[in-house]
């Protein structure tokens, strides 16, 4: 036993003594910052990072800190033995913590350098979950080589960093900040955008939203902005715990584009019920917006307001009954190619003659029932095999992939009913299915990243329609012994029509409108930019 113990403080000394040999030759003016082991297993955060360096909920990954880097220097990932560790999307960030780039990396790699010149501070990357564990003993040394486990060390003498496995006291962990912006958000001259903060990020109540824009408001509970000429506006969001920390940031770019009202565009809407029943945001699209430049095509119809609208919309279709049924409730499957069974675009075409222009996908609110809040992204790979089968038979067809909405409050959620008069959602909570929305949006993202796609573009709606009021009303009692009413949403799935705008559309019809706005806006900027 007295030699197992001798054997491994002479490793540590040998760890000791390699770690400082290979800091010797600091660059000049960081000779103060004193590493080792890089890797605390103690600020460890569930979730792999993607490839903007934004963090998703994914329980097969962990995410380190944002840990000091030295630029020009290499450094190495290790696990038990002599293994190496995969550092997954490694980023580095400058000295306020703003995302600058990936490194570049083979797959297999677990050898990084710092590139130089790009004001590179702080260094994240993701590992498989199965290796934060102390029996993995997982480490990031500087150096190509590997070095026994030491414990962890990367401080300068301001910071005074103490080794987290030295820490007699529990460690406190920060609360998670949930969020997600696009990089690029349109907004059609003439139309306003907003982007809700508890949509953008959905514990926003636990945090503090500062939006900066040389044009626009950051409200209350919103950022909005009217498009009043076609430019490029830098959009930054911070988000502050209560300690006035930032724990999140990015910058994107609101690109205010000219309205599409000329020629002829033929969209091909395929979704749910929002888009069985969406001849109220067709309406608007085809009418006012686009005065009859977009028109909508489908096997579907639907009779409103002594007009016709197209459509491939379907009650309580999932992404996944497009792809492998037949029938969907009795009706047939347009898609469904007998011989190939499953969908089938080119036999679409030829089957219907229908020649669309742009296809556009909503779907992903059915595809939530049932799902765990871990296993909400992987649903995003049937809406992503969607894509796929449209671009292969038509490769220069856009497509338009449209974010499902958020539900409404857990008042809407408990009193929306089924046709029998109970609760539609019986044990469904609202923090949970914003959390499914939330890493389906992330899930479609990194996926039509990673395919490459040309012409494909998502549509914002989760970030842009206003949840919180576009869902009908309907009254309670304040409690079961009190005359007064209480007013709460009337559905939690549907956007409104409740008949709060009869003078302009007879009923309520304002979700819809926003969903008219958002999608308006992509296609008009998607179709006329260079």
């Amino acid at each position: 036993m007295k030699k197992i113990v001798v054997v491994l403080l002479l490793l540590c000394l040998y760890a000791t003594a390699a770690l400082s040999e290979s800091l010797s030759a600091d660059e000049e003016g960081n000779a103060e910052l004193e590493q080792g082991n890089i890797f605390n297993i103690d600020a460890l955060t569930v979730g792999g990072l993607s490839k903007i360096g934004e963090q998703n909920t994914n329980e097969s990954f962990l995410t380190t800190d944002f840990e000091r880097v030295i630029e020009g220097r290499t450094y190495s990932g290790w696990r038990f033995k002599d293994t190496p560790m995969i550092l997954i999307n490694s980023c580095i960030f400058d000295q306020d913590k703003n995302f600058i780039t990936l490194l570049d990396m083979p797959l297999g790699n677990n050898i990084i350098t710092i590139p130089q010149g790009l004001g590179a501070c702080y260094l994240r990357c993701s590992i498989d979950a199965v290796n934060g564990t102390a029996e993995r003993m997982p480490r990031i040394v500087p150096g190509e080589n590997n070095i026994p486990w030491s414990a962890y060390k990367n401080g300068d003498s301001v910071a005074g960093q103490k080794a987290a496995s030295q820490s007699t006291e529990m460690p406190v962990r920060a609360e998670t900040c949930y969020a997600y912006l696009p990089d690029v958000i349109y907004c059609a001259v003439g139309t306003t955008i907003d982007l809700y903060n508890n949509q953008v990020c959905i514990n926003a109540d636990r945090f503090h939203m500062q939006w900066i824009c040389p044009k626009g408001f950051a409200e209350r509970r919103r950022f909005t902005i009217t498009a009043d000429t076609v430019e490029d506006l830098p959009l930054t969001l911070n988000i502050y715990d209560n300690d006035n920390i930032k724990v999140w940031t990015k910058s994107a770019v609101i690109r205010c584009v000219a309205p599409l009202t000329s020629g002829t565009l033929r969209v091909l809407p395929i979704g749910d019920s929002m888009t069985y029943g969406g001849a109220t945001w067709q309406m608007e699209i085809q009418r006012a917006l686009s005065g009859g430049a977009i028109q909508f095509v489908g096997t579907q119809k639907t009779s409103f307001r002594d007009a016709e609208y197209r459509h491939e919309g379907y009650n309580g279709i999932t992404a996944y009954d497009f792809l492998h049924s037949e029938k969907h409730r009795g009706i047939v499957n347009p898609f469904y190619n007998p011989d190939t069974e499953g969908f089938d675009y080119s036999y679409y075409l030829n089957k219907t003659g229908i020649k669309p222009d742009a296809v556009m996908i909503s779907l992903g609110t059915n595809d939530m029932n049932g799902a765990t809040v871990d296993e909400a992204g992987d649903r995003a790979e049937n809406i992503v095999e969607l894509v796929r089968r449209v671009k292969s038979a038509s490769p220069d067809t856009p497509v338009y992939v449209c974010n499902a909405i958020y539900r409404s409050n857990q008042d809407g959620i408990a009193h929306q009913l089924n046709s029998q008069g109970y609760s539609a959602s019986i044990g469904k909570y609202k923090y949970a299915e914003d959390m499914k929305i939330l890493n389906l949006m992330i899930a479609l993202s990194e996926k039509l990243e990673a395919e490459a796609f040309t012409d494909v573009y998502t549509v914002p709606l989760a970030l842009c329609h206003d949840s919180e009021y576009n869902f009908g009303k309907q009254t309670i009692k304040l409690n079961s012994r009190s005359q007064i009413d209480v007013v709460i949403p009337a559905d939690s799935i549907h956007p409104n029509k409740s008949g709060e705008d009869p003078k302009t559309y007879g009923y309520d019809i304002i979700g819809y409108l926003q969903f008219a706005d958002v999608m308006f806006s992509v296609i008009s900027g998607t179709q006329d930019s260079p």
